[in-house]
């Protein structure tokens, strides 16, 4: 049985037999905080797949997410299986680490800590950010967007720099 379904059956017992009983109320914080947190649970997965499906049109692989958002590596202390994103092809060797967020207040250094101690040695940390819309006096002030977080060596690393540059052609003498 689950925890919410134990603490609604505590309170609707106590409600019933003891209406007067202060533990209703705590009752009814714990189950308000329980709903709350498996709100933000599925916000976080729904994120990670929308990650997931970004890098598959972009690199080709099939990643899946790790059980428990990396938690259940952490547990049975797999080295190969951190982070929210993982290949299970044993043919790839996939070299990034990645950390998905989908939070209203960024917390950057807390979730880079977090990257890099949980990061392989053989891997590169990264995260990926979303950044809600924002909207004042009912209108679109700004888009929801997307952002990775990585340490600028591994971005020179990755990141070829014939796509970053575009050279002019040279004027032609008149």
């Amino acid at each position: 049985m689950s925890r919410h379904k134990i603490l609604q059956e505590q309170i609707e017992f106590l409600e019933e037999h003891d209406p007067n009983n202060e533990k209703i109320r705590e009752l009814k914080e714990a189950l308000k905080k329980s709903k709350k947190g498996r709100r933000s649970r599925r916000k976080g997965s729904n994120y990670e797949r929308k990650v997931k499906a970004l890098l598959k049109e972009w690199i080709d692989i099939d990643l899946e997410r790790t059980p428990l958002s990396g938690g259940f590596a952490k547990r049975k202390n797999l080295k190969s299986v951190k982070g929210d994103l993982n290949t299970l092809d044993e043919d790839i060797d996939f070299l990034l680490h990645i950390e998905c967020k989908d939070q209203l207040k960024w917390a950057i250094k807390s979730w880079w800590k977090q990257a890099v101690d949980d990061c392989p040695k053989e891997k590169i940390p990264l995260i990926f950010l979303h950044q809600n819309q924002e909207n004042k006096g009912g209108k679109r002030v700004q888009e929801a967007e997307d952002f990775v977080f990585i340490r600028a060596e591994d971005f020179f690393r990755l990141v070829d720099r014939n796509k970053i540059i575009k050279y002019k052609e040279e004027k032609k003498n008149e």
